[in-house]
């Protein structure tokens, strides 16, 4: 966020993303125009390339469904000769999902549903998960929606859906409208989810580099930490604290802040120094909207343990096997459920499934119940390690049933990140905890050590004398590095799609089957 009159220059524009172009564009933006332009996102996860309209703004939304709007004014929405739908937008709306381009709250109106299944369907990569970018048809594709009719029934829609967009693709399967729906309600819990303010949050550039620290105190004081002149070095990452910490020139100010109904207000000295809206938040991360016309992604230090904190579900897994459990946590009647599985497959045992309670304080999450046979009791407590890195809401544990091995909980773990993470070829490898440079991976490559520890840097040249080979395959959800007969297991944590320099994403990484009871956070960069 930016905060003034101190010199805080926040790191990505909503609209113009980090010193470059996002993917969006707004047609009559003036770069010395300096007054606030109003932005809201649209999103069933954000939207990507969606034509919009007003008097005062017209565009196409970026990568992270970004738009400009003035407040009263009427905004159309279309794509490839479609009208989704038009929304008079309120001052201060910060997001808009295909609910508001009907004026409905209901999930189940016909056209909401169809255009749910719409979007996802012309996602260029069918994976909703991480955002939906909607692309030109192919000249002479044949492909043609301008006249799909979004009140149609399901099977009529979806008929002509098939038809119409993917003309030479008879065979081709369409996403649901149950899997459509089932997405666009955990994009619905993300927007509408209550926020824990209070504690310290790091925001992070587009390339995944932290530029401020945040802490909230309970008593409405606020300490902002800024993180500048890291390096000149176009390949330079910032990942972690300790990397700012090393060299990055830090300076910090202290804030009041109020916080209700999802406005923060920022002073300085008792003088409006910024406004932020939230637009969506989990347990562990929240984006924002501010007054100074940019957008924040800020994620929680984790240090202690509240049951407000702890997330809905999680996979569990363990240092040096690709078993897991799926965890799930109601926070209203302090229960839960766990099910084990082997090599992919549901355990069908009288120990590996079950219910129970459960609580989290300090740096203890304790739980205890009943296996599925209703007679074996169990009990546990995970215990933070003191070098829990936490990011993205990931807890790093030692159970104590387990006698101290160590446990990685994921939180709403994403099975197809692994599957689909050959897409991009060429990775930076930066350890998540000291932000050193470890490898450079340029498709089955490897190049250790790459790059004066601080930088992964990559020369097409240095590869060339390298015979260092490595093998990636998929296993139940985690990524298998095979090399020289040893196999490193990585767990993706999260993939963060940037709007202009690709995408990073966060590995919890341990041998196969033996070495040491630890997991090496690693944040995997495309270069």
């Amino acid at each position: 966020m930016k905060l003034l009159p101190l010199v805080f220059i926040s790191s990505c524009s909503l609209l113009t993303a980090c010193g470059g172009s996002s993917g969006g564009s707004d047609s009559d933006n003036d770069d010395d125009n300096s007054t606030p332009v109003n932005t809201a996102l649209f999103v069933d996860s954000g939207v990507a390339g969606l034509n919009y309209s007003s008097p005062s703004h017209q565009g196409i939304t970026n990568t992270l469904g970004a738009f400009s709007y003035e407040p009263g004014e009427t905004t159309t929405f279309s794509f490839a000769g479609l009208t989704l739908g038009s929304i008079t937008i309120a001052e201060g709306t910060g997001t808009l999902t295909p609910l508001d381009l009907f004026n409905t709250s209901d999930v189940n109106d016909q056209r909401v549903k169809n255009t749910l299944v719409l979007l996802q369907n012309l996602d260029s990569d069918g994976n909703a998960q991480n955002g939906i970018t909607l692309q030109p048809f192919p000249e002479g594709s044949g492909a043609d929606i301008s006249a799909l009719d979004l009140a149609a029934d399901s099977a009529d829609f979806s008929s002509a859906l098939l038809s119409a967009a993917f003309p030479y693709e008879s065979e081709r399967e369409l996403i649901s409208e149950e899997d459509a729906l089932a997405h666009f309600e955990q994009s619905l819990s993300a927007i509408n989810a209550g926020l824990q303010l209070t504690g310290t949050w790091l925001e992070r550039n587009d390339n995944g580099e932290i530029r401020y620290k945040y802490t909230y105190e309970s008593n409405g004081n606020m300490t902002a930490v800024s993180y500048s002149n890291c390096t000149d070095d176009d390949f330079y990452r910032a990942p972690t604290e300790a990397s700012v910490n090393r060299n990055c020139r830090v300076s910090s100010a202290s804030y009041t802040y109020e916080f209700s109904e999802r406005v923060l207000t920022i002073y300085s000295n008792g003088e409006f120094a910024d406004r932020c809206t939230v637009l969506r938040s989990s347990e562990y991360a929240y984006d924002a909207t501010c007054t100074t016309d940019e957008f924040i992604h800020l994620e929680r230090v984790i240090t202690e343990l509240s049951n407000n904190l702890i997330a809905d579900s999680y996979r569990l897994v363990t240092v040096g096997s690709s078993s897991f459990s799926e965890l799930t946590f109601d926070k209203e009647s302090g229960t839960g459920s766990y099910q084990s599985y082997t090599d992919g497959i549901a355990g069908s045992g009288n120990t590996d499934s079950g219910t129970f309670t459960w609580s989290a304080s300090g740096n203890t999450l304790t739980y205890s119940g009943t296996h599925e046979d209703g007679i074996a009791t169990f009990t546990d407590t995970l215990t933070l390690k003191n070098n829990n890195a936490g990011i993205r809401g990931a807890l790093v544990t030692t159970s104590a049933a387990e006698e101290g091995t160590t446990q990685l909980l994921i939180p709403y773990f994403d099975s197809s990140l692994a599957a689909n993470f050959f897409s991009q070829s060429l990775y930076g490898i930066y350890d998540a905890v000291s932000g050193v440079c470890l490898a450079v991976y340029d498709g089955g490559t490897k190049l250790d050590n790459a790059g004066n520890n601080d930088i992964c840097k990559y020369d097409p040249a240095d590869f060339g004398n390298t015979t260092a080979s490595i093998n990636f395959t998929e296993r139940h959800g985690s990524l298998v590095l095979s090399e020289g007969g040893e196999d490193d297991i990585c767990w993706p944590v999260s993939r963060i799609i940037t709007s202009e320099n690709g995408s990073y994403t966060l590995m919890a990484c341990s041998p196969d089957n033996g070495g040491p009871d630890s997991f090496n956070y690693q944040l995997w960069y495309t270069l």
